[in-house]
């Protein structure tokens, strides 16, 4: 019984050492997939693109019954949501469901600053799909350029609808 402790003492630092070294080794290991996580390529649907070098903005979203509904007026139709951000270059925002009212033809999209934000005016370019339109509206003596998307384009193959930029 005179051994005393030294050799659990060894065993616990050898652990205690080695220990990190071995997190290291197993970490470095990469799989090809991280488990619960995907990238998935948009199949249908389309995007519209943002740039916005001047501050902050919102893209409203409008379900209109018809073409004509959707040119009434900035607001007419029902208004399905609202996305806002900041300063961003090439900003991607993809729709993929169309809208479960089914009295909606057509689904238009603007641009407005945001609270707070430089007062400006975005530009729009438009998509080569078909049946996507534009148009231009005076709200507040600024000119509003608007995006209108008919809903078949919810199952075409993903394109985009269209950029806006100021």
């Amino acid at each position: 019984m005179s051994k005393g402790f030294g050799a659990l003492f060894f065993i616990i630092a050898a652990f205690f050492i080695a220990a990190p070294f071995v997190f290291f080794i197993v970490s470095l290991r990469t799989g090809s997939e991280v488990k619960g996580i995907s990238v998935p390529g948009y199949s249908t649907g389309f995007s519209v693109v943002v740039n916005s070098s001047h501050g902050t903005w919102d893209l409203y979203q409008y379900g209109c019954a018809d073409l004509d509904e959707c040119r009434e007026g900035l607001f007419s139709g029902k208004k399905i949501s609202m996305t806002s951000g900041g300063e961003t270059s090439s900003y991607t925002l993809p729709f993929v469901t169309a809208p479960n009212s089914g009295d909606i033809s057509y689904v238009k999209f603007f641009i407005k600053p945001g609270w707070g934000s430089v007062q400006r005016i975005f530009s729009l370019d438009v998509g080569t799909y078909p049946g996507v339109a534009n148009a231009e509206f005076d709200a507040e003596g600024k000119k509003v350029n608007v995006l209108i998307v008919p809903t078949e384009a919810f199952t075409a193959s993903h394109f985009i609808a269209g950029s806006f930029s100021d």
